[in-house]
Order: C-alpha cells, then structure tokens, then sequence
C-alpha cells in the first residue's frame, strides 16, 4: 500500500493538521511527505506573522497561500532532487486540512483525493475540486503542454511520450511527467472562517473511497451512522471505509474524520 496520513498538533499555537498522500508507481514519494510534508509547511506557517483574515474585511490574507505554495514548490524540488531517474513515474497526491486557533481552515489540494465537510445544518460543502481529465482547466493546461485526452472506458491524459498514461493532473514527484510539462505540483489552497461558516466534521480520503460515493452520499451516511451512535465518533472513520469497500471500491483507502465541536 503507498497510501500514508499524517497527523500534526502543536498545542502551543493551537495549529493542527491532518494529512492524506496517496502514492503512486512506488512508496517513495508518499512515504517522504509523510515525513516531511506537514513539518515544512508548519515551520512555514511560524516563521511569517501571518494575520489571516482581516479584521476590516473578513477575508482571507493572500500571504499565507503564498507562502504555503512557495513551500510546496520546495517540497516538490527537493523530492525530484532526491529521487530524479530510479522510478520516473512514482508520486503522490496530497490533500490536507490545516486547522488553527479552532477557527480558522485552510485546504491544500494537490490531485484527486478529496475533503468535504458537513455544517451545522447538515448541508454538504465541497472543500476542494478534483484535478482530473474532467476539469476544463487542467484540460486546457495539459493541451497546451503538448499533452492530449484520449477516451478508453475512462478519461486519462497521453503525454508526448505514448507509454505515459495517468489518471491524475497535480501531483508531487514523477519526474518523467515533470520534464515534460504535462503534471505540476501547483497547489489549490481553500480559507475559510468558522465564524462565517459554522462546519460539524470533515471527511478527508483518498479517490479510492469518492470512486464509489458523492459527496452527498458519504456525508449521508456518517450523519446516519451518528444518529444511531451519537457517542462513537471516533468509529466513522471505518465505518466509511466499510461503506466504500461494500459498494466495490477496489482502491486503496485512507480517509480521516475530523470533527470539529
């Protein structure tokens, strides 16, 4: 299994982290942000004096997703430094929810894992958007890299090489990819406040679980799971995971249920 999750908390300035990469081609690469992922991006996170949101306006301070994708550029670097020729096509995906002062949210996603998050009312809100063959944006961006989607059963993206074939467009690693100009390791970064948007829990997994549930789907059933056992939070997790392998996801599965109050 290349799938790894981390799991990050500095009491001391209330910043927690939960992080999911899931592995491709090889252990290497997830196995390495596993270890050195959510390390990098906190002591980011310390060294700027970063005033989030501001108190004028409410929204959020560009700053940190500066400084977070700089990070990740970093990151990414040295992994194809450490890594560059052995095992071209092996990487990860990443997504990750960074929680700070119980308040404020912020999502890096990189590739096709997902985090979804139900609120007070029991409404589903997407956190981030999957970077597949699907988006029109990364369609574009692969085209004019010189890659093209072909259809066979299932989109998936041919780079100028024939033998490259994948159904990711972000992702760290994969050095073949890389030189290539077809697969970037450019974040997207989501901030939210939850004094303006009041969330109960977060459902972060890898694509093997959202494969075989929707968004709406899954928090349906960690909803009626917890109507049956409002004392077991700390059981949803596999009980989801249960779900997913029970509808026919033939995918490795990590996931991880954050409940928030």
């Amino acid at each position: 299994m290349e799938d790894r999750m981390h799991y990050l908390n500095d009491p001391y300035h209330n910043i927690t982290m939960f992080s999911i990469f899931d592995g491709h081609g090889g252990p290497f690469v997830s196995q390495y942000l596993e270890e050195h992922f959510s390390g990098a991006i906190h002591q980011r996170l310390l060294r700027g004096d970063f005033d989030h949101y501001s108190s004028l306006t409410g929204h959020s301070n560009d700053h940190i997703i500066e400084a977070i994708i700089t990070e990740v550029y970093n990151i990414d670097d040295e992994i194809l430094r450490l890594h560059p020729s052995s095992s071209p096509l092996t990487g990860s995906t990443l997504i990750s929810v960074i929680l700070e002062r119980n308040r404020f949210l912020t999502i890096i996603n990189i590739g096709d894992s997902r985090a979804v998050a139900c609120d007070i009312t029991g409404h589903t809100i997407p956190l981030s958007t999957d970077h597949k063959p699907s988006d029109e944006d990364e369609r574009k961006r692969i085209e004019s890299a010189g890659g093209f989607i072909e259809f066979r059963g299932v989109d998936r993206v041919q780079g100028i090489l024939s033998f490259i074939y994948f159904f990711y467009f972000r992702a760290f690693g994969d050095t073949a990819l890389k030189q290539l100009s077809v697969l970037t390791a450019e974040p997207d970064i989501v901030q939210l406040d939850q004094n303006e948007i009041s969330l109960q829990f977060i459902i972060v997994a890898s694509d093997g679980f959202w494969d075989v549930l929707t968004n709406e789907q899954a928090i349906h059933f960690a909803r009626s799971f917890l109507r049956v056992s409002s004392n077991q939070w700390h059981k949803v997790a596999e009980y989801l995971v249960r779900k997913a392998l029970k509808l026919g996801s033939d995918d490795n599965i990590s996931l991880l249920f954050i409940r928030l109050f």
